[in-house]
């Protein structure tokens, strides 16, 4: 999860994030309004994948 993440956030324009300050906004503003969105597909499909390979691992544990 944390590569899919990673990667989309080194994608990601810091120059929205930026104009968001310079309007006016603080950094736990910009935060939510600008960032999260720009990263909330990563984190879906992190997610997913999170979740996928752990009901992976309980179908394993419960064989054994």
């Amino acid at each position: 999860m944390a590569v899919v993440v990673q990667a989309r956030l080194a994608e990601a324009e810091r120059s929205l994030e930026e104009a968001a300050m310079d309007l006016g906004a603080t950094p736990f503003v910009a935060f939510p309004t600008v960032t999260l969105p720009l990263i909330a597909p990563a984190l879906l499909v992190g997610w997913l994948l999170a979740f996928t390979l752990s009901l992976d691992d309980v179908v394993i544990a419960s064989f054994v």
